[in-house]
């Protein structure tokens, strides 16, 4: 979740500003921080089981062995749409905030249909230095669920419980200091010797390095922020169950899949949240995101790639909308500061065109979602000025969502309808020391991909 670069108005903590950077909103005339952390050194030992790795059977195993049960939530987080929240284990990798869902809906064995997600989330003693970016990235999780709305958690075998944790055994790896899934391609194998499926999650992830940044404030002065894990790059793993992963090392010395640019481009800060989209066996495009500095908008670009693992190549900002000309900025506009997370899907009702559902930053810091449509994948347009999805209502008590939303993962349905899920942020304190973050579904009336009611709306 992203949201616009502003002025600073208060002398606050260094942790205060840089979750201010990134994640700052607009309420009533003063600056309400949509994350605020306490970090909590704790320490614990985890049990592993040694399983043969990418065998179904292994993760039926675990599924018997690790505790898996439904999520649940304390009154009065709640409201429309949630589906999920944090974990109440404190010592799980999600205990403080989750985002990102990434969603399949897959048939399985008989002809049963098996919902599987994977989101990243961070933990309150989530090992990391105290100036480490704020977001809800940590580590990678994975649910399950029968129907896409009351999800499982399924224990995995890494840190914390997670299925896919930072590299720990080299510092100098582009993902060793935090990890956040933002895609899973799923392909299917099949041979004289057994049909089977490999999953190719890409992630992103940033390690201990210092990047520098400086923000204006309301002063006209620039003061300079000293952030770790901020050069944000992406990377993959595979999986044949989806449970238990290999790093594939892309191209970068690092490991990453793509580089930050060199001078003050759009992505010379990180290059975050990579979708990819399978053309043909030869074509993959990736969609990510990054932070211009000097104007404080995020920017979309694309890469391509022939075989979705290496020789990726940045072809620049997405086309159509303004940003390669310098003038994107369409005052009072819910889209004023740029588009973040995005998902790209085939159009169920066209497939010569492409969806894509983005979250939107408004210069007031709102977070809504919207969408576009392209011919190509690389000229977009509008489909509609206006937001298909708002956060929650804050006139009502206890909206869960009422402070943001953001990370759109489109699911179309067997009558061409979508499920969209998203990422919901409270606005109000609750009494804690950060703000809770949790899992939203809505969906589509019929193919009017223009019009989304939240989940408990429609029941």
């Amino acid at each position: 979740m992203d949201c616009c670069l502003d002025d600073c108005s208060r002398d606050k903590s260094t942790l205060y500003k840089l979750s201010f950077l990134l994640f700052n909103c607009r309420i009533g005339g003063r600056f309400s921080c949509l994350f605020c952390s306490h970090f909590i050194e704790t320490t614990r030992k985890y049990r592993r089981y040694s399983l043969p790795r990418s065998s179904t059977a292994a993760v039926r195993k675990v599924a018997l062995i690790c505790q898996s049960r439904e999520t649940t939530w304390n009154s009065p987080f709640q409201g429309p749409g949630l589906i999920f929240c944090h974990s109440e284990d404190k010592y799980a990798f999600d205990s403080k905030q989750i985002g990102g869902p990434v969603v399949l809906k897959e048939r399985e064995e008989h002809e049963e249909t098996i919902w599987k997600m994977w989101y990243y989330g961070r933990s309150i003693g989530f090992p990391s230095k105290s100036n480490l970016v704020d977001l809800p990235t940590g580590c990678i999780g994975y649910a399950t669920s029968k129907d896409g709305i009351h999800w499982n958690r399924m224990s995995g075998l890494e840190e914390q419980g997670s299925v896919l944790a930072p590299s720990r055994s080299n510092e100098d790896d582009f993902d060793s200091a935090h990890v956040g899934v933002s895609d899973v391609v799923l392909r299917k194998i099949e041979s004289d010797l057994a049909n089977y499926n490999v999953y190719h999650v890409y992630y992103f992830g940033g390690n201990n390095a210092i990047s520098t940044v400086q923000i204006a404030s309301s002063n006209d002065k620039r003061k300079r922020l000293d952030i770790v894990g901020l050069k944000m790059l992406p990377g993959l793993a595979i999986s044949t169950d989806g449970f238990q992963f290999t790093r594939i090392r892309g191209d970068c010395k690092d490991g990453a899949l793509l580089s930050v640019a060199p001078h003050k481009d759009f992505d010379s800060l990180y290059c975050g949240w990579p979708r990819v989209v399978t053309l043909d066996e030869s074509h993959y495009m990736m969609y990510y995101h990054g932070l211009d500095p000097t104007r404080g908008m995020f920017v979309v670009g694309m890469a391509v790639s022939p075989d979705g693992f290496s020789r990726w190549r940045k072809l620049g900002p997405l086309r159509g909308l303004g940003w390669e000309n310098d003038n994107f900025s369409r005052p009072g506009a819910f889209d004023e500061r740029g588009w973040g997370t995005r998902h790209v899907i085939r159009n169920p009702s066209d497939p010569s065109k492409w969806l894509m559902f983005f979250e939107a930053v408004s210069r007031k810091g709102i977070h809504s979602i919207g969408i576009a449509t392209s011919q190509d994948g690389l000229t977009w347009s509008r489909l509609v000025d206006y937001p298909i999805l708002i956060p929650g209502d804050d006139q009502v008590q206890d909206s869960w969502d009422s402070g943001a939303i953001g990370c759109p993962h489109a699911v179309v349905q067997q009558d061409n309808s979508i499920w969209l899920y998203y990422v919901g942020f409270e606005r109000k304190e609750h009494g804690g020391p950060f703000r809770r973050t949790g899992f939203g579904l809505a969906c589509s009336e019929g193919t009017d991909y223009t019009r989304f009611r939240k989940y408990k709306d429609i029941q």
